[in-house]
């Protein structure tokens, strides 16, 4: 049984935790399952076992498709034909911020499931705004084309509805990293109890000088802060050299720059959140690997999926809109005092725990749906 895995960028530390996630939940249920993604495998990689899925080109179509599986399987390579489950794993890639490319090719992708009999499934992600009515029209008739859609919050649930979703394909389901764990390896022992203060690029991606200037003014001011209160405060690149810019450009406004840590490993990077003492962060998966985990956050996004998450886990209060200038210092102040009361901690527990246990429910109803369709 091959699964294909759609949406899956190597560079994106949450896209590899969702591939991650993904490969111990179905080898858990199919252990001779074979994965499949679009994107090559970086080197040093082995222990992904995955293969390539052939993405037809217009022009090469028929050329493609006529290559016998034993030329394609001495470069890893399948035919998307031979593919028995297509899970789109995009996390959040529909809606105008994206402009109506993805939606073109995920029409296409879906309708070619459709076409070869695929389960076809679409894990649990955010969507929206879809103002674009070209947008909007491609996602609705997409979602027609899938056995079931998950979403991970009500304002996606809304947003495709106005879209003009089929709503009895949709559920709303949590991000699934949730239930993957991983044990802090001695290598990065030491990091335990750190504080982490991890950027995201994305933040800055529109051009506004007015939004830029608030988020590093935050960051920094969040820093400061942290520091006077005798915090072990670091910054987490989650996704590298992406991040790396907007790292150097908190430092610069510091006396003191903050130790910059890069982890290789996706896994030891959720290992080493999992064991913070808090982070405040711009990365979705940064937050979900602290929040599941019980670890208190501060939350600075640039989409509505980051308001949904903390309001998931109890900790709406603590996701913060930057254009409402206020103390920060007085803010994180407050904040530190719960984290060491461990107030925070103590109110997310039982969300964490409810939050896993309604990931395992989409994971039973999605093997549910493989075992009547495909087995």
């Amino acid at each position: 049984m091959i699964f294909e895995v759609v949406g899956i960028w190597y560079k994106n530390k949450g896209a590899v935790l969702m591939l991650e996630a993904i490969r111990e939940q179905v080898r858990a249920r199919f252990p001779d399952a074979r994965f499949a993604v679009t994107e090559m495998k970086p080197e040093g990689r082995d222990d992904l076992d995955v293969i390539g899925t052939l993405e037809p080109m217009r022009k090469l179509q028929r050329l493609q498709l006529m290559l016998p599986g034993w030329v394609l399987r001495i470069d890893n390579l399948i035919k998307r034909r031979d593919v028995t489950v297509s899970l789109d794993a995009s996390g959040f890639a529909y809606g105008d911020f994206w402009g109506p490319r993805n939606i073109r090719n995920l029409s296409r992708r879906s309708r070619e499931s459709r076409e070869y009999g695929h389960v076809t499934i679409m894990l649990p992600q955010a969507v929206g705004p879809f103002e674009d009515a070209e947008i909007a029209n491609g996602f609705a008739a997409a979602v027609n084309n899938f056995d079931v859609v998950f979403l991970r919050d009500e304002q996606s649930m809304r947003l495709a509805g106005e879209a003009g979703g089929d709503m009895s394909r949709i559920t709303q389901s949590p991000d699934f990293t949730n239930l993957l764990f991983t044990a802090l390896d001695p290598e990065h022992a030491s990091l335990s109890g750190v504080a982490w203060l991890i950027p995201n690029e994305k933040v800055l991606a529109s051009g506004d000088k007015g939004r830029a200037e608030a988020y590093l003014h935050f960051m920094s001011e969040a820093a400061k802060t942290a520091i006077a209160a005798g915090v072990d405060l670091r910054i987490l690149l989650h996704e590298g050299r992406s991040d790396r810019g907007i790292a150097n450009r908190i430092n610069a406004r510091l006396v003191n720059p903050l130790p910059i840590v890069e982890i290789d490993s996706t896994l030891q990077t959720k290992a080493v959140i999992a064991e913070a003492a808090f982070i405040i962060s711009s990365r979705f998966h940064s937050l979900v690997s602290a929040l599941s985990n019980e670890v208190p956050v501060i939350a600075c996004g640039w989409s509505h999926k980051y308001e949904e998450l903390l309001r998931d886990y109890g900790m709406e209060r603590w996701n913060l809109d930057l254009s409402n200038d206020q103390d920060w210092a007085a803010l994180v102040v407050d904040f530190i005092a719960q984290v060491r009361s461990g107030e925070l901690s103590r109110r997310i527990a039982p969300h964490a725990k409810a939050e896993k246990a309604r990931a395992e429910v989409m994971w039973d109803k999605i093997f549910a749906v493989i075992l009547k369709k495909a087995v």
